[in-house]
């Protein structure tokens, strides 16, 4: 594998752990403490909508810029 295909693949895998990591911080809050405040749940599922875009926010950007070597292309090209 090269080089450049795992630092695309570990941006998408970091932001999926830390949305899981996001998610259980509001769970056990919610359950020992009984408290969370309704903005950071927002802000959490704001956050995994991202997660879940990524990659059509990558290739706006791609677009955007006209790069044909962009993140986006790297992993088509590559396989």
């Amino acid at each position: 594998m090269s080089t450049q295909l795992l630092v695309i693949m570990m941006g998408t895998i970091s932001n999926t752990i830390f949305f899981a990591f996001l998610i259980a911080v509001c769970y056990f809050s919610q359950l020992y403490i009984h408290c969370f405040p309704p903005k950071f749940c927002k802000l959490i599922a704001w956050y995994g909508l991202a997660t879940c875009l990524d990659f059509v926010l990558i290739l706006i950007i791609d677009m955007a810029n006209q790069d044909e070597d962009g993140d986006f292309f790297k992993l088509y090209n590559y396989y």
